[in-house]
């Protein structure tokens, strides 16, 4: 019965992970096509100059880990501690649609730079470390979800204090496969990009 409980709340977890990160990809597909206008084509990451020069730069890998760890590893922290309050599920969701329109943004930026390459090119900046943030931020939605909820329903000091510790202790484990997915960000999607850049 706990098992379908879980499996159940998950499955929540990812269906409202896909309704924020979905409207919030909607409003960055608009605001990345009036971006390139407003910053007179010069968008960032996907300017003509940086992406003619990417290819041929030399990467501190080390320093770019360091550099990914410390910016994730904050917004996780945060996540997860405000994760006990009364607004811990508002901020998780309001962070997945952050994700949204970022994504979105970024994606219309690749297409209005480079046309329909552009989807390709921005589909593996993406990877492979989105194949660890997505699943890791829809567990952490339904576990912030998940003990709210079952923390309203006890009235026993040490039962609460329990599972408190029991959330952290989940919430550490988490975080490493988090450093997992940074390394492959800082590591190995910059290899991929600078192949996939000889081609467009």
């Amino acid at each position: 019965m706990k098992q379908a409980h879980t499996v159940e709340g998950q499955k929540r977890g990812m269906n409202r992970f896909i309704s924020f990160f979905c409207i919030g990809f909607l409003l960055g597909i608009v605001i990345g096509n009036f971006l390139i206008p407003e910053t007179g084509g010069e968008a960032g990451i996907m300017s003509a100059y940086f992406l003619d020069k990417f290819e041929y730069m030399d990467i501190e890998y080390s320093s770019l880990f360091v550099y990914i760890l410390e910016k994730r590893m904050k917004i996780y922290i945060i996540l997860v501690v405000c994760g006990v309050t009364a607004f811990g599920c508002a901020l998780a969701y309001g962070y997945t649609m952050w994700l949204g329109v970022s994504t979105g943004a970024f994606m219309s930026i690749c297409v209005l730079r480079m046309g329909m390459m552009g989807i390709f090119v921005g589909l593996v900046s993406l990877l492979p470390q989105y194949l660890i943030y997505v699943p890791i931020y829809v567990f952490l939605m339904w576990r912030i979800r998940e003990n709210q909820e079952i923390i309203g329903n006890c009235t026993g000091k040490k039962e609460k204090q329990k599972l408190w510790i029991k959330y952290f202790v989940v919430m550490s484990v988490a975080a490493l496969v988090l450093v997992a997915g940074i390394f492959l960000e800082s590591n190995v999607n910059p290899f991929l990009m600078k192949k996939i850049l000889k081609f467009v």
